[in-house]
């Protein structure tokens, strides 16, 4: 079939909350390895959950970030794209 272009997030959905130490699924549409950050409140600091993922969906454990809004985004290096959840969900 054609591969896609662009990964997408799938989940987790805008607004959630996960507490931190539990185990979350992600879920994205696309084709390639991507890696996996976390972003708490707006920083410039991006934590790594997961690297050279091949397939969707995973399950990571949230880690402690000091922060009441985090974000999600997708790397993927060939062909290159992000994507970020659309919302910020509360680790």
């Amino acid at each position: 079939g054609p591969r896609s272009r662009r990964s997408s997030d799938r989940s987790p959905a805008p607004g959630v909350t996960w507490p931190v130490g539990s185990r979350q699924e992600v879920s994205w549409a696309g084709v390639g390895t991507v890696d996996l950050y976390l972003t708490a409140d707006g920083s410039g600091y991006e934590e790594l959950l997961a690297q050279n993922v091949i397939s969707s969906p995973i399950v990571v454990r949230v880690p402690h970030i000091p922060g009441r809004f985090a974000r999600l985004t997708l790397y993927r290096s060939s062909p290159f794209s992000t994507s970020s959840t659309d919302s910020s969900a509360t680790p």
